[in-house]
């Protein structure tokens, strides 16, 4: 029996991460017909199929049943955007549906004739990447939950994080900024390392609200607590040690993605990168719109990619090309087309 898409619904708040294969003793028998334990080729297919495994318990079949759609949006929602990775993907699960077929499991390969190509990568880039700042500011709410609306917590100064990544400051740059060189003008502009930021007004409030803080609040057991900062000066101060605090951002991110989950059952997979690279490409689409064309100097002040850095004007060529290929990957996406 082949199931189609409109037997189930998708609901991604139990997270991947933390699935185990569904259908499991059939699964084993496929990875021993393969190889052993230690085998890479196993070891990534058996990540293959706990990627698959919460689409899998929802639909409460295994994918070998699937129908067409149904396995290519499957395939769609793991895969990222890389060719490497969705071909590899497809690939491997060809292979397993084949083995079913064999082996009596279903009746038919569902992924004959399909290509990579077939698999939708808009929807890969939608889970990883921010349209715009309000969608972010979404996300970091309901991902982010504050104790009270007066006092900072550690949820405050994640949602300053994020904010300030989409806005233009790299990972490094948020955890050097110090109190003192965080100055927003008149015109709302951050000037820091040979960089003028424009600061939102729903960013700057949460600039002002963490600038003259030296302490936060927890919630344990129940009670509300506080804590006191390290007198370091950075904007962005931590409890305990300031070498460790791009790791605590970075469990932050994960940290959010799966709360998000957890209270919308909406999947995202977001990281600092591709919040950063979010607000650099919703700017080039600015400027785009503005001018008629992208201004080349976001990318060369953002990611660095100057005529300089690279050894010859090919290498530097690639370089751009590939960023505005990224971009117009992440407009179609988002439909900015």
């Amino acid at each position: 029996m082949i199931y189609n898409k409109n037997m189930c619904l998708l609901n991604f708040g139990m997270l991947r991460s933390m699935m185990k294969m569904f259908n499991e003793e059939q699964k084993n028998k496929y990875l021993n017909s393969i190889g052993n334990d230690e085998d890479k080729n196993v070891l990534g297919v058996k990540s293959l199929f706990n990627n698959l495994a919460t689409i899998e318990k929802e639909a409460d079949v295994d994918i070998c049943k699937f129908d067409k759609e149904m396995v290519i949006d499957a395939l769609a929602q793991i895969s990222g955007r890389k060719k490497s990775t969705k071909s590899w993907n497809l690939t491997t699960l060809k292979d397993y549906l084949d083995w079913c077929m064999i082996n009596m499991y279903t009746d038919q390969n569902e992924l004959v004739g399909v290509s990579y190509t077939d698999i939708d990568t808009s929807k890969a880039i939608r889970c990883e990447t921010i349209p715009n700042i309000e969608y972010l500011r979404r996300i970091i709410e309901i991902g982010f939950p504050e104790i009270n609306d007066d006092d900072v917590s550690i949820n405050t100064i994640a949602r300053l994080f994020a904010l300030l990544l989409y806005s233009g400051l790299t990972k490094d740059e948020i955890v050097d900024i110090t109190k003192d060189e965080t100055k927003v003008d008149e015109n709302s502009i951050l000037k820091y390392n040979n960089k003028e930021i424009y600061i939102h007004p729903f960013v700057n409030k949460y600039i002002e609200k963490v600038l003259p803080a030296d302490s936060i609040i927890l919630e344990r057991f129940g009670e509300e607590q506080y804590s006191k900062l390290l007198p370091s000066g950075k904007l962005i101060g931590c409890m305990r040690a300031l070498d460790n605090r791009q790791r605590q951002f970075y469990n932050m991110i994960v940290k959010l993605n799966k709360l998000y989950q957890y209270n919308t059952g909406k999947y995202i997979r977001l990281t600092a990168n591709r919040i950063y690279e979010s607000g650099v490409y919703y700017r080039m689409l600015q400027s785009e719109l503005d001018d008629g064309k992208v201004d080349e100097n976001i990318i060369r002040v953002a990611f660095g990619v100057t005529e300089e850095k690279y050894t010859t004007p090919r290498i530097y060529s690639m370089q751009k090309h590939a960023v505005k290929t990224d971009y117009e990957s992440w407009k179609k996406a988002w439909n900015y087309e």
